[in-house]
């Protein structure tokens, strides 16, 4: 059995995101959904980050998907 992770709900600033992520990444955790899925306004979170923080998890031998807004 597989565990995956969601992404992120609420805005945490981009210093939270990424130790969030240092932590997870240490876990049984081994699917990770990343990406913006509640608001196309919210900043601080920019996809360089999105795509450092998955470079970092596939390099753990993680699975990431990247998640985006139902609705643009």
């Amino acid at each position: 059995m597989d565990i995956s992770l969601g992404p992120l709900l609420f805005h945490w600033g981009k210093d939270n995101f990424y130790k969030f992520y240092e932590e997870m990444a240490n876990t049984e955790a081994s699917v990770f959904y990343l990406g913006e899925v509640v608001c196309s306004d919210r900043k601080g979170v920019e996809l360089d980050d999105i795509a450092a923080v998955a470079k970092m998890l596939t390099g753990k031998g993680k699975q990431v998907y990247l998640s985006t807004l139902g609705l643009i």
